[in-house]
């Protein structure tokens, strides 16, 4: 059974399709762990693209996510943490540390040379995930207006 659920997250764009897919989870367990993360890639980093305050963006950012989470699920179990590394090996080190069942990836904002770095950490989360991995579609591309999860490894 699914409990503790890790969305790592790179802005708020997602947080819709987040909040539906917990949505139709609570109805199998009533038991839920969030933890939201952002992965911080170190400065010295080639890939580093971002400008301002890198810890207080950060830290805003998973704020922000959580805040609009518990807006939708006051009483469930929302932790959020800014690591430092690389998105993949980020992601992975915190769904081991943290013993997740399901990590929650989906579609980021980040464009130009930041897509090209970066678009491929689900294509390299995958095969390494010590769990299930569950890949989101943005509302924007659903079909029909119709929810569709493409799912990667994970039975629900």
């Amino acid at each position: 059974m699914i409990k503790k659920i890790l969305i790592p997250v790179e802005d708020e764009l997602f947080v819709d399709e987040i909040s539906d897919f917990i949505s139709d989870l609570q109805a199998a367990s009533d038991d839920l762990r969030l933890r939201i993360m952002h992965a911080e890639i170190p400065p010295a980093s080639l890939t580093a693209l971002k400008k301002g305050d890198p810890d207080t963006d950060s830290s805003k950012l998973v704020d922000a996510v959580r805040t609009r989470l518990k807006g939708k699920f006051p009483y469930q179990n929302i932790e959020t943490v800014v690591v430092d590394g690389t998105p993949k090996e980020a992601i992975i080190d915190e769904a081991r540390a943290w013993d997740a069942d399901l990590i929650l990836l989906g579609p980021h904002g980040v464009r130009g040379l930041g897509k090209l770095i970066l678009g491929s950490v689900a294509a390299s989360v995958i095969p390494d995930a010590p769990c299930n991995v569950v890949l989101m579609k943005p509302l924007s591309q659903m079909k029909n207006g119709q929810k569709e999860v493409e799912k990667q490894g994970v039975t629900l």
